[in-house]
């Protein structure tokens, strides 16, 4: 899979879960969130695989359609982690300049 499309996807699976969090409480744990994430990347990789886009994606030199279910699911987990990632890098761009500090941290 190609950055261009691996990042659309990371995209996709990051606005799925801001929009799922509207529904959730504030005060919600960590752990969940993440949970939510990695679920929804997995999610999110066995829907692109059943489409049409499915066999334009290729990882390594197998085309996504054609993975087996442990492969799809751990093509899956990294694109949770990479949207993980992606969201982390965001929050430390948005918060330079900034003295806040997060309740709990030093």
């Amino acid at each position: 899979m190609d950055l261009g499309k691996a990042v659309v996807l990371m995209g996709l699976v990051y606005a799925l879960v801001e929009y799922l969090k509207t529904y959730l409480p504030a005060d919600i744990d960590p752990r969940i969130t993440q949970t939510l994430v990695f679920l929804i990347g997995v999610g999110c990789v066995f829907l692109v695989a059943e489409t049409v886009w499915g066999k334009d994606q290729v990882i390594g030199d197998h085309v996504l359609s054609d993975l087996d279910f442990w492969s799809k699911l751990v093509v899956g987990l990294f694109v949770g982690a990479g949207a993980t990632v992606g969201h982390r890098v965001e929050s430390a761009v948005r918060s330079v300049g900034s003295s806040e500090q997060k309740p709990g941290k030093r």
